[in-house]
């Protein structure tokens, strides 16, 4: 009996004191070798974590202990994750196909898009053959919210209550949110402002100067300057990073903004011929 086929059936030849012969053996140096940078990948891990734990401050920590303490005592807390606590029925869905049916250079928009309803309430409600529509809540651009969070130095992983936009369905519950979810999923930050908000909006400035410019794009003899802005495509997000005195708190971006509009697209699908799909 050969040595190779004394040494086949060992898989794992970790243990130290191991024969030279054995140790010297190809089959032998390839598992150790393995081995070694499951080792290197587990240090380079740890030490990676040790890293970015050093650098989160003590703020931090106890804002997402709270956030922790109610999600490890789910039952206790009765905690419960909604995709948009404002909307009953609401669902976060996976878009499975996108298809563009209009050419680049048409002066309108038509697409085909398909998303995975399995395993969702809306698994039997989107049957397009009973003439049903679907409700899509789009969402701001990521990099955006957080270059405007940037701005206002706002600190995006703040816990705070949207109650005034989702009302709680059960008596002695409260509805909570990220200031960077507030931004990206329930405020159009970046819709077509009115001069409504611009109303609302003076108030916040510190600087007079700033406060009664604002203040003028409300009136009729400035409505030249304000519909310019409108052709211009300004924002709500343009209209407040403009003015540096602005002091808004956070609480108050749900009083002077508005949600986010629905979208509702015809089905053409049926959930007898597709499945736990709609289209």
């Amino acid at each position: 009996m050969t040595r190779e086929e004394v040494a086949a059936p060992l898989l794992l030849v970790t243990r130290p004191f191991q024969p030279a012969w054995l140790v010297s053996m190809p089959k032998t140096q390839a598992i150790l070798g393995v081995e070694a940078q499951k080792v290197a990948m587990v240090y380079k891990h740890h030490a990676a974590v040790k890293d970015k734990a050093s650098k989160v401050s003590q703020g931090v920590i106890n804002k997402v202990g709270d956030l922790c303490r109610l999600l490890a005592f789910q039952p206790q807390y009765k905690a419960q994750f909604r995709a948009r606590p404002d909307v009953s029925q609401g669902e976060l869905i996976r878009v499975t196909d996108w298809k563009l049916l209009t050419p680049e250079n048409y002066d309108r928009t038509c697409f085909h898009i398909e998303v995975d309803v399995s395993g969702t309430g809306l698994e039997h409600l989107v049957n397009g053959a009973m003439g049903k529509a679907l409700s899509v809540y789009a969402t701001n651009d990521a990099d955006k919210v957080m270059k405007f969070i940037r701005h206002m130095k706002l600190d995006p992983d703040e816990i705070v209550s949207v109650e005034d936009i989702a009302p709680p369905s059960e008596d002695g519950t409260v509805v909570l949110t990220t200031v960077y979810k507030l931004f990206t999923q329930y405020l159009d930050l970046f819709g077509k402002p009115s001069r409504e908000f611009l109303k609302k909006l003076f108030p916040f400035a510190e600087d007079i100067m700033e406060k009664v410019a604002i203040a003028e794009l409300t009136l009729d003899r400035k409505s030249e300057d304000f519909l310019d802005r409108q052709a211009r495509a300004y924002t709500y997000a343009d209209y407040i990073c403009e003015y540096k005195s602005l002091k808004i708190p956070v609480a108050k971006y749900v009083e002077i903004l508005p949600t986010i509009k629905q979208r509702v697209y015809s089905i053409c699908s049926s959930s007898d011929y597709h499945p736990g799909k709609c289209q």
